[in-house]
């Protein structure tokens, strides 16, 4: 796993691209939709994908809701669902630490949508915290084709997450 105070990622032009853009969409009106399709084409450019959703976690009743999807047939933004206690809580929430599902069958151990998630053509997937004042508030999730992420998709996607915060914060 990647060590979170290393700044791996940060000199690479797109990651600062991608900030500059979160930065400028924070302070534009029209949220916290503004913010989300930033979050969106920032995410696409720094380290792809086919499909992108953000899930705001409502820690008082133990559900996740998906509050962002770029594919509203597949995914869309509807009710919420009750969160699991298994080995991706406990690394995404409990741990703080992005999941990396390299391969349809990494996230069929922990997905059980995963025959949705192939149907879409994806097989790989990045799970990004979003923590603010000790707490997960949500995740950003980005998937794409099988073998597409790696350790380095990691040091460039979560320098991104933390921006989404003030989002999670007023919703």
């Amino acid at each position: 796993m990647t060590d979170p105070t290393k700044p791996a990622g940060l000199g690479d032009p797109a990651v600062a691209a991608a900030v500059a853009a979160l930065i400028a969409a924070q302070a534009a009106p029209g949220q916290p939709g503004t913010l989300f399709r930033t979050a969106d084409d920032a995410y696409r450019a720094v380290v792809g994908h086919r499909l992108f959703t953000i899930m705001a976690l409502r820690a008082e009743t133990a559900e996740a809701e998906r509050i962002y999807t770029n594919d509203p047939v597949a995914y869309p933004v509807t009710g919420r669902k009750p969160m699991h206690q298994d080995r991706w809580s406990a690394q995404v929430i409990g741990r703080r630490e992005v999941f990396l599902g390299r391969t349809l069958a990494e996230i069929a151990e922990v997905f059980p949508d995963y025959e949705l998630i192939a149907s879409l053509g994806c097989g790989a997937v990045l799970n990004f915290p979003i923590v603010y004042d000790d707490r997960v508030l949500g995740t950003i999730n980005v998937l794409d084709a099988e073998g597409h992420y790696d350790e380095a998709a990691i040091d460039r996607g979560r320098w991104l997450a933390p921006f989404l915060a003030p989002a999670l914060l007023t919703d």
